[in-house]
């Protein structure tokens, strides 16, 4: 019965007429419940059927005098095994998408996991977050997953462009400074804002690839690409994203770079955060609400 009423609340909660608005994480959660329904009912009815398989070869060895009776239980029979053919091929795929997602959840963990170990402690002063910065952190890492782009890169930028305001400024840059767009300044909405670090994001993509793509570039600062993902980053890969959103003619070095590094080490000692000290700090926070 518990099945049932899990799989009605499911198609209520999935049904286009739906009146409410689903966010993103609420969908996510109502498309594992599905998941885990439709598995418990694979497995249901696949061990029904290779029970009733059993049953129809018990019935063609008492009637196998009966050529007729024999030959539609063989029909019957061979049916049902293409049929569950077809759910083993089913279960090992959900399998094997499992097992992937396993990994690369592990291994993201491993990334966020390594640069909090060898780096969160090198920051100088005060390690906790600002309020504001993380008030709306579900709504950025919705559109950070979905750009496939680190959702404590959106945040550490807008900190240290606008200090998490959620408005445009008066210079019409916008709350992360671009100026590709012309923002007219105020207070904004949440849509606003989702188009807006859309427009960021793709700004600091296409930096990356001004780097990736300029040799003279890599051999003053870094020989390796830029390839950040929302699970996969680097320390020198994010100083290096920062020099770049800055414009990299300020910078010398990856570790010389105070809008990367500022608050990070004993070399650059101002009581502000870099790009890469406030992602630390993102990081950490996320780590311990269980982000």
């Amino acid at each position: 019965m518990k099945k049932y009423i899990l799989l009605i609340v499911s198609i209520l909660f999935t049904s286009t007429a739906f009146w409410y608005d689903l966010s993103q994480e609420e969908k996510d959660n109502i498309s594992l419940l599905n998941s885990s329904i439709n598995s418990q009912f694979i497995k249901y009815w696949y061990d029904w059927f290779k029970s009733l398989i059993s049953n129809i070869n018990i019935l063609i060895e008492k009637n196998n005098t009966d050529e007729k009776k024999v030959a539609i239980l063989i029909l019957v029979r061979d049916n049902l095994v293409n049929y569950l053919q077809n759910i083993d091929t089913q279960l090992e795929n959900a399998k094997k998408e499992a097992e992937i997602l396993e990994l690369k959840e592990k291994e993201a963990q491993s990334s966020k996991n390594q640069m909090l170990n060898n780096y969160f402690s090198s920051i100088i002063w005060d390690k906790k977050v600002n309020d504001k910065c993380i008030k709306h952190y579900d709504f950025i890492d919705n559109i950070a997953k979905n750009n496939n782009f680190p959702t404590a890169l959106i945040i550490s930028t807008w900190k240290k462009e606008f200090n998490c305001s959620l408005a445009n400024p008066a210079n019409g840059w916008g709350p992360f400074q671009t100026t590709s767009k012309y923002y007219v300044p105020w207070e904004i909405s949440l849509e606003i804002f989702w188009n807006e670090i859309v427009d960021f994001i793709n700004v600091t993509k296409w930096k990356w690839s001004f780097f990736n793509s300029h040799k003279n570039l890599k051999d003053k600062f870094w020989l390796e690409n830029i390839n950040i993902t929302y699970d996969n980053f680097s320390l020198k890969q994010l100083q290096m994203s920062a020099i770049m959103y800055n414009w990299y003619n300020s910078a010398k070095t990856l570790d010389s770079s105070g809008f990367a590094n500022t608050n990070l080490n004993n070399s650059i000692k101002w009581n502000v955060d870099g790009i890469v000290t406030y992602f630390l700090k993102i990081l950490n926070w996320a780590k311990e609400n269980g982000k």
